[in-house]
């Protein structure tokens, strides 16, 4: 097996980026991931709430499920949107086409459409996410993976 590694080195010789078959680490030795999990408990109260604020870099959205172990009530959605600087979470771009529907009979899981471009979230941008209509007596996780961009 042939294995082949690219390290870039600062001007004092320090590692600084090195790619190998373990995959891309940074100067500490931590493996660099593209993308980001955030989770958040789906129940019973209906309400808009920020889940993630950017520190920086630039990130997307890049994929959204839910997940649900007790059904929501008639009608019961979920959104997740993107806050620029301090809005209002329900006041965000939503980043699905539709929202999820979460009233189907559970368990489920359900997976979001991303709108065609999703929105850049910058530094100090929130990521957040709307229960609406009845939810009843619900009970899941919203799962949102993000993506650093720049």
């Amino acid at each position: 097996m042939l294995l082949q590694t690219l390290r870039v080195l600062n001007s004092q010789g320090q590692t600084l980026l090195d790619i190998s078959d373990i995959g891309v680490r940074d100067g500490s030795n931590r493996i660099l991931q593209a993308s980001e999990f955030i989770f958040d408990r789906l129940f019973a109260t209906p309400l808009a709430a920020y889940m993630w604020t950017c520190l920086e870099g630039v990130w997307q959205v890049s994929a959204v499920n839910a997940k649900c172990s007790v059904t929501g009530g008639a009608a019961a959605t979920c959104d997740v949107l993107v806050c620029s600087g301090v809005v209002a979470p329900g006041s965000g771009v939503t980043q699905l086409t539709t929202v999820l529907d979460v009233e189907a009979t559970a368990p489920f899981s359900v997976n979001g459409v991303l709108i065609t471009t999703p929105t850049n979230v910058f530094p100090g941008d929130s990521i957040a996410r709307v229960l609406a209509c009845t939810v009843g007596a619900i009970e899941g996780l919203l799962t949102v993976q993000i993506k650093r961009v720049q």
